[in-house]
């Protein structure tokens, strides 16, 4: 497992291959209904110590669109 803490950490060779992943999720998103299967059949469950409405449904809805159920605790 990888851990991105800085972008310093990716380099060259990362921030290309980061900028050609989010270029094929801006077709998902065009799409009626913009899913991929990526994480379908998994639940993502997010622990909130301090609750921010935009950071709790931005996770929400990156989930939802990857095709996983959510459970959110605050």
């Amino acid at each position: 497992m990888k851990h991105l803490l800085s972008v310093a950490d990716l380099g060259a060779d990362g921030i290309d291959e980061l900028l050609r992943l989010t270029d094929s999720f801006v077709e998902v998103s065009e799409r009626t209904i913009p899913k991929v299967p990526a994480l379908r059949g998994k639940t993502v469950v997010s622990l909130f110590f301090e609750d921010s409405t935009r950071t709790r449904i931005s996770f929400e809805t990156a989930a939802k669109r990857l095709s996983a159920d959510t459970m959110n605790f605050s």
